[in-house]
């Protein structure tokens, strides 16, 4: 009995360890994080290209299908803010020039030495697979292949009886972006 009693305290202390506080506020009607309209994410963002490296902030909000992402740091950018909606994608740089479409992809590839995947990105960071031809290769969902990229979910946290991750790693040829969540709003 003893026994058993000491492997439950060793399974709750490590798995203390593993995680991090986190900061999440706000409340939810959801019962998956797919139902998720409202929320927003902010925390550390780290990118290795092929010809640079850096890393720096970002704050991340979802409207319904309106994502903006405030990015502030990484690769000596200053910032950039996306916008993603049904229109196509936007970026304003930090010198107030603001660019569309091709443009967009092509100022962020400069800036950030990699096209971030901003459309699948809203779904990978709430820990589902966005809606394309997708495939888990694990049974516990920690791994996921999408739209040529590797996803491996190192840590989550729980809110409302949802699981929501807060280290993720996204993996594609020599390219390798780490999103650290430090905190969540859920509205």
């Amino acid at each position: 009995m003893s026994k058993l009693l000491v492997l439950i305290v060793l399974a709750v202390l490590q798995s203390a360890c593993m995680t991090q506080p986190q900061h999440i506020t706000g409340s939810t009607a959801a019962h998956t994080t797919a139902e998720l309209k409202q929320w927003q994410a902010s925390g550390r963002i780290g990118i290795t290209a092929i010809d640079q490296s850096g890393s720096g902030g970002f704050i991340w909000e979802q409207n319904e299908a309106v994502s903006q992402i405030q990015l502030r740091g990484p690769v000596g950018v200053g910032s950039l803010a996306v916008s993603v909606d049904g229109s196509g994608l936007s970026l304003l740089s930090s010198e107030g020039t603001s660019y569309s479409e091709s443009d967009a992809l092509l100022v962020m590839q400069e800036k950030l030495g990699v096209v971030l995947p901003v459309t699948q990105l809203r779904y990978w960071l709430l820990g589902t697979a966005a809606p394309s031809t997708y495939r888990w290769l694990d049974a516990t969902h920690q791994l996921l292949e999408q739209d040529g990229w590797l996803i491996t979910y190192q840590q989550w946290t729980e809110r409302n009886q949802l699981s929501l991750p807060i280290r993720l790693i996204l993996q594609q040829g020599a390219v390798r972006i780490v999103v650290v969540i430090q905190a969540w709003n859920l509205s």
